[in-house]
């Protein structure tokens, strides 16, 4: 694994370029872990996501992060457009990541899928989330009138990819690492359905698709796929140790932890001290998926690239030697030559490098990203 690697990161760590290239790191974080429409309480689980990746990221200029009632949708679009996408330059990287509720809104037009920030209301039509109140007679309790979600004040997947497209963007390298379902059961999204989403319909398709229009290279994780028509959710873990993260979160957390091999991290697969968005994708599938089967339920995160699925995209076949229909591959079975491979072709990202410290006393501390 580590000669597939070896000739192409030997040339660039003595190109100088490279290493301006890995100091320009900006990132976004956004963790929507409360809802105004829902009395403002915290949903502590994903404010445990949002700070742990934040803490993570101090080398990273800027680290723009929006929680609690900061993550509005004015906020939310606005911090991100003129703090990040206005600020990156084109051979910048730009890092976002995202742990919150989605919803899917179907009309007779289709399904648009949403990011719900802290200012919009969920609705309470359907029987199990109507509120009641006493009866002024003393009667029986009396069913709140239900209300209708606001769904100007969600941030469409559309608005999102409207932003990642505009002309005056330069940036040209961008990972989102969502976790976020937008198609499960609650708590985890507001509206749910037993219908799967469209194929086209997919966040991450909208998304990278709209980067792709500028040729920029977009790389998009999500925690479970919302097109499977088993409706998977963001599961979230019960364990005090880790702080009540999301599963997927918690594998991104022991991905970037010290691994079997003294020195490097579980994720680094060939140990060169850099996580491409192949080995970090590999890593939190695998271990998301394993621990999700354990609970009995199923959760399989999934890789965009350029507004398709990764092992889906023409050039990712091309490159791998995959004839029509040959679905005997997936971005979490790649081998280490075949990782190396498209690494060369520009069909994978560094997403982090990072330096070892081994007098730092926790697990976490012991890996400062770079």
């Amino acid at each position: 694994i580590a000669a597939a690697f070896a000739e192409r990161y030997a040339k660039k760590e003595k190109d100088p370029r490279f290493q301006e290239e890995l100091k320009k790191r900006l990132a976004f974080v956004v963790g929507v872990d409360r809802l105004e429409g829902w009395g403002g309480h915290s949903k502590q689980d994903i404010l445990a996501d949002a700070t742990y990746v934040r803490s993570k990221l101090g080398n990273f200029k800027p680290v723009v992060g929006l929680t609690g009632r900061e993550a509005t949708k004015s906020q939310i679009l606005g911090k991100f457009q003129r703090e990040i996408l206005k600020r990156a330059g084109a051979d910048d990287k730009v890092f976002v990541y995202i742990s919150g509720m989605g919803a899917a809104h179907r009309t007779g037009k289709g399904v648009k899928c949403y990011l719900v920030p802290y200012d919009f209301t969920p609705s309470t039509s359907d029987e199990s989330s109507t509120t009641r109140k006493p009866s002024k007679t003393g009667g029986k309790e009396e069913k709140e009138p239900p209300v209708e979600s606001n769904w100007d004040k969600a941030i469409s997947v559309d608005e999102l990819a409207a932003a990642l497209s505009s002309p005056e963007i330069k940036a040209r390298h961008m990972v989102i690492l969502a976790d976020v379902a937008f198609n499960g059961d609650p708590p985890r999204t507001i509206a749910h359905s037993d219908t799967a989403l469209p194929a086209d319909s997919a966040p991450g398709v909208i998304l990278s698709r709209a980067f792709n229009a500028r040729k920029g290279t977009l790389f998009v994780m999500t925690a479970c796929d919302d097109t499977a028509p088993n409706r998977q959710c963001a599961s979230r873990l019960d364990l005090e140790s880790e702080g009540g993260l999301g599963l997927f979160t918690y594998m991104l957390r022991k991905g970037l932890r010290p691994g079997q091999k003294k020195g490097f991290v579980a994720a680094d697969l060939n140990e060169d001290r850099h996580v491409t968005v192949l080995e970090l994708y590999r890593y939190m599938r695998r271990g998301v998926e394993q621990i999700s089967q354990l609970e009995g339920a199923i959760q399989t995160p999934t890789l965009y690239f350029n507004g398709r699925r990764f092992i889906e995209h023409p050039q990712v076949r091309k490159a791998l030697g995959l004839k029509t229909g040959d679905k005997s591959k997936s971005a979490a079975s790649l081998t280490g030559s075949e990782m190396g491979k498209l690494f060369g072709m520009g069909l994978d990202m560094i997403v982090f490098s990072y330096e070892f410290d081994e007098k730092a006393k926790s697990l976490d501390d012991k890996i400062k990203l770079r």
